[in-house]
């Protein structure tokens, strides 16, 4: 009976290389034809040495032991001795074949020396997240041997780092408005080398029916664990490794789909101060073994240190984006500057001066000076809704719309502020408007014709010796500019007398609050002009500046300012 078991060792080959594909191509290409001459040539000469025994060295032994046997006794002592050896040879194959496995594709990994080459690679690569994913991707390569190691992010994770391509770059959704909000997408993609198979190869694992979406909402929770995760085979035969296209996005893709697509077999969530950026899916390893909890230990600690990584690389990414909005605000402010009047146009019988203070850096507030024919000055004081750039936008546009039209309606307010307001209705977005006093002096006829335009009212204060002050307020007009295309205007006028003042001002002076939520107001803005009753025009709007910034007192300031104030002399 000895001599037919010689021919077990053929048959157990062949089904061997049948079944299980020792020399298929996948394994020949994946894990090397040296790996598996040395692991199945292994079996081999244990089951020769196993057979030589039996057939050279047991039979003999037992015929020594016992000279004249029956042929039975001995036949079935021969059979025992050779189970005997096989079972032995079996438990020495546990601690062999992984110790090959390891010499081929898990050389001994160090956790603590792979942590601190991560944490340099950190500090080096922290304003490249490219760089730096490739570098975890290596190091997890080379400690684990992954056959297939892919690193999905949320997109704001890091606005920088491009996602791969389509097809390749198929994303993940989690739960609407789950632990990301919004879809998880491809940014690492290790996939198997060219000649192998494909993923939507048959997991040997049982189908673990678990929601990845839900475990990477648990995890921003408490802390972070790894999940083992599997593909039942005829799940995956039936979906093809992808899912019904009229139950998906275009190139995204489930979790059964998305486990089937990479062949995943652990999924290690990225997580830092309770946020989540995304996760690693591993496939399995090339040795075929499950994951050690060892494995797992050293995958999180991986994760959390790419998580700081890229938390910080967003850091590093905002504070450079800051400092060029900050020169492009320096120059937007420059730009500005030059934008107010420089030079004064002489006037006869009128002083005045301005001041503009931005409450951004840039603003929607200006004043301007017009020289006009007939010795006549345009005073123009505006302000525009909200505040920073896109207001000092529109206000650069009022601008120049108001010097190009204000000679040719000079003498006819009413049609100006007709034709503003259907430039502004034209150009803006109905979100946005502008209120604007423009008013006109004729030096000789001593009159100011204005177009109050939705603006705050100016002030008109007439000083009558030791009575009181009288003060008139200058509102005629209409509806604020660029939100009613067809609404009409009607100008005022008003005769200035020798010393009286004018003080036409933005609401971001009255409506200056201060820590306590109170308001500058009219009446101390009417008090401090009345204070700075015998200063100059420039001391004046310095003056009431300055009241303004002591009432605010420690607050900052809300809203942009600006001010003309003029005397008639």
């Amino acid at each position: 009976m000895a001599i037919p078991l010689v021919g077990v060792f053929p048959i157990s080959f062949i089904y061997a290389v049948v079944r299980h594909r020792v020399f298929g191509i996948r394994v020949m290409v994946r894990r090397g034809l040296t790996y598996a001459l040395v692991s199945r040539g292994s079996l081999a000469g244990e089951a020769l040495a196993v057979v030589g025994a039996a057939y050279l060295g047991a039979e003999p032994l037992l015929r020594s032991m016992q000279p004249d046997p029956l042929v039975g006794l001995a036949s079935g002592r021969t059979v025992l001795a050779l189970v005997a050896v096989a079972v032995g040879v079996q438990r020495l194959n546990r601690r062999v074949l992984p110790i090959i496995d390891r010499r081929f594709f898990r050389d001994t990994y160090d956790a603590r020396q792979i942590l601190t080459d991560l944490s340099r690679a950190i500090r080096r690569m922290a304003s490249r997240p490219e760089q730096l994913l490739q570098r975890v991707t290596e190091e997890i390569a080379a400690a684990l041997h992954p056959s297939r190691l892919a690193i999905f992010l949320v997109p704001s994770a890091c606005p920088r780092l491009a996602p791969l391509p389509a097809p390749q770059g198929a994303c993940w959704i989690p739960d609407s408005e789950g632990a990301a909000g919004e879809p998880l997408r491809l940014y690492v993609d290790q996939r198997p080398e060219p000649g192998s198979e494909e993923s939507g190869i048959p997991c040997r694992s049982p189908f673990t029916r678990v929601s990845l979406r839900k475990h990477l909402a648990s995890v921003t929770e408490g802390d972070p664990e790894a999940l083992d995760v599997g593909v039942h085979p005829a799940r995956l035969a039936s979906a093809g490794g992808m899912p019904p296209a009229d139950e998906q996005r275009p190139g995204c893709l489930e979790d059964e789909a998305l486990v089937a697509r990479f062949d995943g077999r652990l999924f290690v969530p990225i997580v830092t101060n309770g946020r989540s950026l995304g996760f690693l899916l591993l496939g399995e390893k090339l040795s075929e073994e499950p994951y050690s909890s060892e494995d797992k230990d050293l995958l999180l600690m991986v994760a959390g240190q790419m998580a700081i990584a890229l938390d910080y690389a967003q850091l590093i990414s905002q504070a450079a984006d800051q400092a060029t909005i900050k020169r492009e605000l320096q120059i937007a402010q420059t730009v500005q500057a030059q934008l107010f009047p420089h030079e004064r146009p002489a006037m006869r019988t009128l002083r005045y001066g301005g001041v503009y203070r931005a409450a951004r850096g840039v603003g929607g507030d200006f004043y301007d000076y017009l020289p006009l024919s007939g010795n006549r000055l345009g005073l123009a004081v505006a302000d525009i809704s909200g505040k920073g750039l896109p207001a000092a936008l529109l206000m650069a546009s009022l601008q120049a719309l108001v010097r190009s039209h204000a000679p040719t309606y000079a003498t006819s307010l009413g049609e100006l502020g007709r034709e503003l307001n259907r430039h502004l209705c034209e150009t803006s977005d109905g979100a946005r408007f502008a209120t604007l006093f423009f008013g006109v002096y004729d030096d000789e006829a001593r009159s100011l014709t204005y177009l109050n335009a939705g603006h705050v009212a100016p002030i008109v204060v007439t000083p009558c010796g030791g009575s009181p002050s009288s003060v008139r307020r200058l509102d005629s007009g209409g509806m604020v500019l660029g939100l009613f295309g067809d609404q009409q205007y009607v100008p005022g006028c008003v005769a200035l007398r020798p010393g009286e003042r004018l003080l036409v001002f933005s609401d971001g002076v009255t409506e200056a609050t201060n820590a306590e939520g109170e308001m500058f107001g009219d009446e101390r803005l009417l008090a401090t002009i009345l204070e700075g009753a015998s200063v100059d025009i420039d001391a004046l709007t310095a003056h009431v500046v300055e009241e303004v910034d002591r009432f605010v007192g420690a607050a900052p300031q809300q809203d942009d300012i600006a001010v003309i104030a003029a005397e008639a002399t």
